[in-house]
């Protein structure tokens, strides 16, 4: 009988996940005996759960908010795209040993490619382990990008574009902070991304960014939250007329089929990339 294999999501908050719904289907798709679940661990229980995790039979997890960095000293082996972007979001274990990957920057791409559309330069709000996959992601595929950093926080921030600069990023980098400043400067811009937790969970009814205050409009709007599946920053942008807005459904679909495929070998149903609407309105 063949054992089975057990995965699972860790984070915190986990409520919105859908992640155990993708890779349950597709366990069950491929006739692979096991269960993904989702494991919440508050911030201050972390380091304790995760040693605790390293005695259990467990042969993957995925990771989310606010781990993505924090995972890493735990970590046996990282992948060199993982160690590059300074985040992971998937591990394996193989023999007791966690490896980690990071599925997030090709997941992130996938949705922008299929609109064929010149980027020139680019906002990302926020400067957590999201912020830098897609940073990352950004500027391997558009190598003449101007990028311009937002966020909360003003450490954080600085962290950030300090790592991409040590990274290679050969891109004129700016920043604005805080978030509210955004509509002051009033950046010229073709892509704007959410890689914020505003607008998720406690969140929800809140923006980091309302298109009312900002004279020139982005061609693309792009939320990497997708529960709710029309965030109040993209509802803001489509009522504005940006006219392609994309949530975070194509990111999550893509990453977690790659990161399934480095746990069990085989790709999702081709249904799991339609199952839920994605908010992709052209106008």
């Amino acid at each position: 009988m063949q054992n089975k294999i057990k995965l699972a999501i860790i984070g915190f908050p986990l409520d919105h996940s859908r992640s155990p719904e993708l890779h349950n289907y597709a366990l069950n798709y491929h006739h692979i005996p096991g269960e993904y679940k989702k494991l919440s661990i508050k911030p201050g229980d972390f380091a304790q759960t995760i040693n605790e995790l390293k005695n259990k039979d467990y042969q993957g997890f995925n990771v989310t908010v606010p781990y993505k960095q924090k995972i890493i000293p735990f970590l046996d082996e990282i992948d060199p795209l993982a160690q590059r972007v300074n985040a992971v979001n998937t591990i394996r274990v193989k023999e007791k040993r966690w490896i980690g990957y990071n599925t997030d920057v090709t997941g992130f791409i996938h949705p922008l490619s299929a609109l064929n559309i010149k980027i020139n330069r680019a906002l990302v709000m926020g400067a957590g382990g999201a912020a830098l996959a897609v940073c990352h992601a950004l500027k391997d595929a558009y190598p003449d990008l101007g990028l311009i950093i937002s966020n909360r926080s003003e450490e954080r921030l600085r962290l950030l574009i300090t790592h991409l600069a040590r990274s290679g990023a050969t891109q004129k980098i700016d920043a604005i902070y805080p978030l509210e400043a955004i509509s002051r400067e009033q950046p010229i811009v073709d892509l704007i991304v959410n890689a914020t937790s505003i607008g998720m969970g406690d969140m929800r009814n809140t923006s980091p960014l309302d298109f009312s205050e900002l004279n020139h409009y982005p061609q693309i709007a792009y939320d990497l939250i997708y529960n709710p599946e029309q965030t109040q920053f993209l509802k803001s942008a489509k009522k504005y007329g940006v006219g392609h807005c994309i949530n975070g459904w194509p990111i999550l679909v893509h990453q977690a089929d790659k990161s399934f495929q480095i746990w069990t070998g085989k790709t999702f149903p081709r249904e799991l990339y339609s199952h839920h609407k994605k908010m992709e309105n052209k106008e």
